[in-house]
Formats: C-alpha cells, sequence, structure tokens
C-alpha cells in the first residue's frame, strides 16, 4: 500500500530489452523482466492529483494517473490503486495522455478494459460520490 501522496508514481518500459521499471509512491524501484503489462501503483483521495474519470452518463470507466512520465497511448496497464478504506485492482490501457499546464500535473488516463467486480464498483461509486470524477469522452 503506497502512503506518501506527495510522490507521483510512474512505470516505464525499456524499449530495447522489453523490461518494465516500476517507480512507487514511496521512491522504491525494481524492475520486472519481460512483462506484457506496465504495472502501476497510486493513491487515490480527497488530495491527490490522480483520481477516477466518468464518461458523459457518469460511470466511471477509468483512472488518471498523474506521473511525470507518461505511457503513450495504447500501453496495457495492470494498475493497483489505494482509495480510502481499500486497495483495487484493474486490468487497463493508456487512452490518453496529459500534459503538463498551468494549473494541471502531467499524466495518464488509464481506461478500464476488464469488468470491475461488483463490490469494487460499489466503492469507487461511494468514493466519487465524495469526489466527483474527471469528465473524459473517448
Amino acid at each position: 500500500m503506497l502512503t506518501n501522496e506527495a510522490q507521483v508514481p510512474a512505470a516505464i518500459r525499456d524499449p530495447e530489452s522489453s523490461d518494465v521499471h516500476i517507480i512507487t509512491a514511496s521512491g522504491e524501484g525494481r524492475t520486472e523482466p519481460h512483462m506484457s503489462a506496465v504495472h502501476l501503483e497510486t493513491e487515490i483521495s480527497l488530495s491527490t492529483e490522480s483520481q477516477f474519470f466518468a464518461n458523459l452518463s457518469g460511470e466511471v470507466t477509468g483512472v488518471f494517473v498523474a506521473t511525470y512520465r507518461p505511457l503513450p497511448p495504447g500501453t496495457n496497464v495492470e494498475i493497483e490503486f489505494g482509495i480510502p478504506g481499500a486497495v483495487l485492482r484493474a486490468t487497463g490501457r493508456v487512452g490518453w495522455v496529459r500534459e503538463s499546464g498551468f494549473d494541471s500535473l502531467p499524466g495518464v488516463g488509464i481506461e478500464f478494459v476488464t469488468t470491475i467486480e461488483e463490490e469494487d464498483r460499489r466503492r469507487i461509486e461511494e468514493f466519487s460520490a465524495t469526489r466527483v470524477p474527471l469528465y473524459h469522452d473517448s
């Protein structure tokens, strides 16, 4: 479980070896050889830059992960994200990249590609009632 919300997690694939270098929010780093998906870990709370995003109908369809090491669109991602009271896991794909702006950190939008378990979806919906998700429609 990640505890330091001030740092931003990142992972980057080594194009020459297909190894994946993972950096968690705690600053720890490790290398995973020949992964088919990048593994990201992040915290989502009322004060983090990382947060859920939803489509026009209000359905949460993914997670925005604030990072200075963005992954290219189409990258497969295994994401582990902590919300108050739970750690959830999902499989996704980078759908979009946000550049650094005047009032926002850069990062990636990871769209869920697998169905989220009903209990986890309930937890996400409860959390989203306290922090409205970003709007993004792809």
